[in-house]
Formats: structure tokens, sequence, C-alpha cells
């Protein structure tokens, strides 16, 4: 039988719910950082701006202090100078020479108590006070706070374009992160939908044509309509482990917790039952079935762990060709259990190995092995494992056969 591919039902590319979903988060979260970034920008910045100010502010202050104390200056020549205007004249303090040869200029832009002033590519602010006699104005040169500020201002819109860029991208990586898990559930809901419509095709197709040739002949026997009736029954129990095999791969992996409960279990007993009930289909095969058990007792759900090796054992008989072996083996661990099911057959390419847990995957069969299966069971075997606190591998020998490895834990 050939294998069966995975029918691939949802395209990343196309503009869907999900790429729309992921837009309006992205986008939310990008204004929610554009006002978020923006006030704290626009709040540091002030803040930092006041500081400044504060700054310039003490230093004329203490300047006019100083001044009216008749205290030298102690400032760095040319950061804050000191003029006082006189009846007699015009004297300036702590100024360098080229701030003495522009002090008339200066002169003309003072007017006030307070204030600020550009003057030949300087920015100054100053502060004046009218004593008894004379009138005093310390100006302080503000320029290189000022290219502070604005290199700081720039520093901010980089910083604040960079970080809604960067919360942009973020929310877009996540929404997808977000999104991933329901984008598989839906995926694995239409491909579990197509599939089952694939596999019911044929036996609704069989019982149709089996109603029509009994209609045909109302006045047949159910004896004479034997081989037809058989064979609708035969679709019918078709369909019905279909079913049954989706509902129980539906509940386990929607969360169902038919197999979490625990209780002290003798797992080499569970083990035997099953090989002995499925030793007289393997002898009709021609299939020899070995075991190797060692006792084993711990807290596990003792028929989440008899569905579980009968899953692995039909599974095994099904891709066993006659005049070959199943072997089970039980291996007791620290705490728990390994369980390992192998058959001699074919074998599986890693490819196949990578798909074998798959729903509806089907390996391709070799002549001579079993009847064919819907590629359910060893998906319901993964997910059976996970309620029982376990994993499952699959390994194989191209040519020589598979080995399928359960490990339990307490």
């Amino acid at each position: 039988m050939k294998k069966q591919n995975s029918v691939s039902v949802y395209h990343p590319n196309k503009r869907d719910a999900f790429f729309l979903a992921r837009f309006r988060f992205t986008a939310f979260c990008g204004l929610l950082a554009l006002l978020l970034l923006g006030l704290l920008f626009t709040v540091t910045f002030s803040v930092m701006n006041r500081l400044l100010d504060a700054r310039v502010n003490t230093e004329l202050t203490s300047a006019l202090t100083a001044a009216k104390r008749g205290e030298s200056q102690v400032l760095a020549g040319g950061e804050c100078l000191l003029i006082s205007e006189t009846p007699m004249g015009t004297i300036a303090e702590n100024c360098s020479q080229y701030q003495s040869q522009m002090m008339p200029e200066m002169l003309t832009h003072i007017s006030g108590s307070t204030g600020s002033f550009r003057l030949d590519g300087h920015t100054y602010c100053y502060k004046a006070e009218t004593l008894p006699g004379r009138r005093i104005v310390a100006v302080y040169d503000a320029t290189s706070d000022g290219e502070w500020l604005s290199t700081f201002q720039k520093t901010l819109y980089i910083g604040f374009f960079a970080g809604v860029l960067m919360v942009l991208l973020a929310a877009w990586m996540y929404s997808n992160h977000v999104i991933k898990p329901t984008k598989e559930a839906l995926n694995k809901q239409r491909e579990l939908i197509a599939n089952a419509s694939h596999e019911l095709k044929t036996p609704l197709t069989v019982l149709s044509a089996n109603l029509s040739l009994l209609s045909s002949e109302p006045n047949s026997t159910v004896k004479e309509n034997e081989q037809w009736l058989t064979a609708a029954n035969a679709q019918i129990a078709r369909m019905n482990t279909l079913v049954y095999d989706m509902l129980e791969l539906c509940k386990l992996e929607g969360g169902s917790n038919t197999y979490a409960s625990r209780a002290e279990t003798d797992v080499t007993s569970v083990i035997e039952g099953a090989v002995l009930c499925m030793e007289a289909g393997c002898f009709e095969k021609g299939i020899a079935l070995t075991t190797d058990t060692e006792p084993v007792v711990f807290s596990t759900n003792k028929e989440g762990v008899e569905k579980l090796i009968f899953i692995l054992l039909d599974n095994a008989m099904k891709y066993t060709p006659a005049g070959g072996r199943i072997h089970v083996e039980l291996k007791k661990k620290k705490r728990g259990a390994t369980i390992a099911v192998s058959n001699t057959g074919a074998g599986l390419t890693e490819e196949q190995r990578k798909r074998i847990f798959d729903r509806f995957y089907k390996a391709e069969r070799q002549e001579g092995e079993g009847a064919p299966s819907y590629g359910l069971g060893l998906s319901i075997a993964k997910e059976l494992c996970k309620q029982l606190g376990g994993s499952i591998d699959c390994s194989s020998v191209l040519g020589q056969g598979v080995t399928f490895t359960v490990t339990l834990s307490d």
C-alpha cells in the first residue's frame, strides 16, 4: 500500500485571519509603545531641561551673591562673567578676552532682571540686580549646555524610534509564537476532517453499492444476499473503528484526564495478559511472539498501559510478514519501567521514522504484511504516553525491523 501524505491546509503566506490577528496585535503594541515611550522621553527631556535651568540659575545667583558680598569669583574664567554698571563706567569681571570685546553688544541685549539671548553663535543667560549706586549683571555662557541638551534630545529621538521599532519587531515575532499553537490546532482539525473524509469515502461507496444491489432485488432472501450484507457489515465495522479512534485521539489531544489516575499496577501481568490475547492472531499469521519481562510494579494507570501495549502489538502484527518475529521486552528502572516492542520486517526510512507518529500517516507495506490501517494507532499511543507521564520513541534498521520504546515513570 502506498504511503499517504498528510493534507497541507494552512499556507502561512496568505493574508488570512492569522495574519490580520498578528498585524492588529503588532499595531496595538506599536501604538502602546509610541504612547509610553513618547511620554517617558518627554518627561526625561523635560526633567533634564529643568535640571540644566536650575544649574544655570544657581550659577547666576551665586555670582550675584558673591558680587554683593564683595567676594572674588571662583568660577572658571569665561563661564560666568560679572558686569558692574556704575556712573563711573562699566566693569567686567571673570571674563575672557572675547567676552570683554563683545560686552557692549551684550549690554544691548540685556533688559529686565532675567533672560537669555544669542550673540555670535553663543547662547547667554543673565540675571541682573540693581543696588544703590550700581547695577550688577551676571552672564552665563550656556552654549555648551545647550549643545549637550540638543545632543541629548537627538539621542532620545533615536532611542524613541529604535524602541518603537524593536517593540514592533518583538510583537510581530511574539504574535507568531502565540498564534502558532492555535494555527497548528486548526491545521490539525482541518487535516483530521480532510483525512477522515478520505478514509470514509471508500466504505461509504461500498455501502451505497451494496444497498443499491439489495434494493434492485426486493424479492430476494437474506441468504441470497448474504455476501452483500457481509460486505456492508465489514464496511460498517471499518467506519466504527475509524470513528472510535478519532474520538479517542481527540479526547487525548484535548486534555482529557481519562488515564490520569494512578494506582499500584503489576505492569508485568498487564503485558503478559496482552501478549496472551495476541498469540492466536500471531499464530494464524505464522509470526513468532516472544517476551522477556522482569517483575515490575509501580504507580501508573493500568487501563492506559494495557491500551498502549495492545496498540503497539497490533501495529507490530500489521507490519510483520509471515515467518517474522515480534519481541516484547520489559525492564525495570529506578522509578518506572522501559517497554520495548520490536518486530522484524522491512523497517523504516529516516523520513518515515520521523513521521511515524503523525495522524493518518501510513508507511508503505511490503507483500505479506497485514491488513491496512487508518494510521491513528501510533498517534493515540503517543498521546497515551503523555498522559501516563512517559515518552515513546521509534528506532529502525532498514530491511531488519522496527522497535518502539516506551519509557514510563512512577
